[in-house]
């Protein structure tokens, strides 16, 4: 019965992100596609609107019980399909949907549950960690503090400041806690209770009322609230039982990556999001700015997603509104994925001057410091965008591209 609920929440969950980020999947827009692998041609749109739907039918079936094993495989074939062309795509709602359903798919009903417990352990203390820096305690850390008490209705001004770092200290160490917690069976319930708290605070935090973020990290809070109560229902879920597929031993192995691999994250041996770094301030960032006599020239896609600069004569595009605005969720954090873009947006928008993109390196834990990278002008973009291991680069073969005009 608990597998069954569970199964339920992680792919009905899914599909209704899938849903609301609808856009992102099958439709235009100015965001560019920077696939993972340099040259990839885009698939014809019909193509991705079928294969779409069938993940979305698979996700329903898998929900409702119906050959839940194949049709977990099924649809994480196809969604791996559809992150391989575009980077933006791997949400962190996607991955723990490929990690935790690959773990339901090949493990015996106990070791799946045990699995997609053990990948939260690692979801909460690696979001945790990730935090506790410079940059969070200076930048969104106060945002995050400002806007629940303003929520709350109370007025922290006159508070010192030794008091507000040790409140922001308390969200990323309340991860931590509740990510230990799942792992012991005295603390299980007090962790789960924890969870409850934070995730409830979190869409206090980022709902429309707060921030205002996507529709999808309210949906994403949620699923993992409801996940937990289920995951820590009835009797404690502990010991590897025997395997119901020859694929459990690979199984185990992407548990033991996804558990470790985050460590890598501060020296950027892996991406942000995969390494569970949800909300830290540290990540990489890319701006893109036009010239302002080019302006008038720009659609009013673009023109509405134009802010002020400190740059004279120059206004900022932002990448992250912009990406919100029409796929429903927020540009993927790493530098490559956003030059491919601003290649893109350069290549179709640019005007008489060239474009310049600055791009900050990720924050040093310590100092809050970060490397500046300048570049102007489309060649000096595409350079840059040659220097990556992965690719950085648009696509090919956007035969849906955005009408410039």
């Amino acid at each position: 019965m608990r597998l069954r609920l569970y199964r339920a929440v992680l792919c009905l969950g899914t599909a209704l992100m899938l849903v609301q980020s609808w856009p992102l999947w099958v439709a235009s827009s100015e965001i560019a596609r920077v696939p993972w692998i340099s040259n990839l041609v885009q698939p014809p749109s019909w193509i991705e609107r079928v294969g779409i739907i069938l993940a979305l039918s698979g996700l329903v079936l898998a929900g409702a019980g119906v050959r839940p094993r194949r049709c977990l495989a099924a649809t994480i074939c196809l969604l791996i399909g559809f992150v391989l062309f575009d980077q933006e795509r791997f949400q962190p709602w996607l991955y723990q949907y490929l990690v935790v359903g690959l773990g339901l798919a090949s493990l015996t009903d106990r070791a799946g549950l045990t699995f997609a417990r053990l990948y939260l352990v690692g979801l909460y203390v690696h979001s945790g960690l990730s935090k506790l820096d410079v940059s969070f305690l200076n930048q969104l850390g106060p945002v995050m503090l400002d806007t629940l008490l303003s929520g709350l209705g109370l007025h922290p001004q006159g508070w010192t400041q030794s008091d507000r770092t040790l409140l922001i200290l308390a969200m990323p160490l309340s991860e931590i806690s509740i990510g230990l917690g799942f792992l012991s069976r005295s603390f299980v319930r007090v962790a789960l209770a924890g969870s409850i708290v934070l995730h409830v605070t979190l869409i206090g935090i980022l709902g429309p009322w707060g921030l205002d973020h996507s529709t999808n990290v309210l949906v994403w809070n949620g699923l993992i609230l409801v996940g937990n109560v289920v995951l820590t229902s009835g009797k404690p879920l502990w010991g590897w039982p025997e395997f119901a597929t020859l694929w459990a031993c690979p199984t185990l192995g992407v548990l033991i990556a996804v558990s470790l691999l985050p460590f890598l994250e501060p020296w950027g041996w892996f991406d942000t999001w995969p390494s569970h770094a949800l909300y830290a301030s540290h990540a990489e960032r890319t701006e893109l700015y036009f010239y302002a006599d080019d302006v008038d020239h720009l659609p009013a896609s673009i023109r509405s997603h134009l802010v002020r600069s400190t740059l004279p004569n120059w206004v900022r595009l932002d990448l992250t509104a912009l990406s919100r605005y029409q796929h429903g969720t927020p540009l993927y954090p790493q530098s490559r994925s956003t030059n491919g873009v601003a290649e893109d947006l350069t290549l179709r928008y640019g005007g008489l001057h060239p474009t310049r993109v600055l791009q900050w390196g990720r924050a040093d834990r310590w100092t809050g410091r970060r490397s500046r990278l300048e570049m102007i002008g489309i060649e000096a973009i595409r350079q840059h965008g040659d220097t990556y291991w992965l690719n950085a680069h648009p696509s090919r073969g956007r035969d849906d591209a955005a009408d410039p005009g």
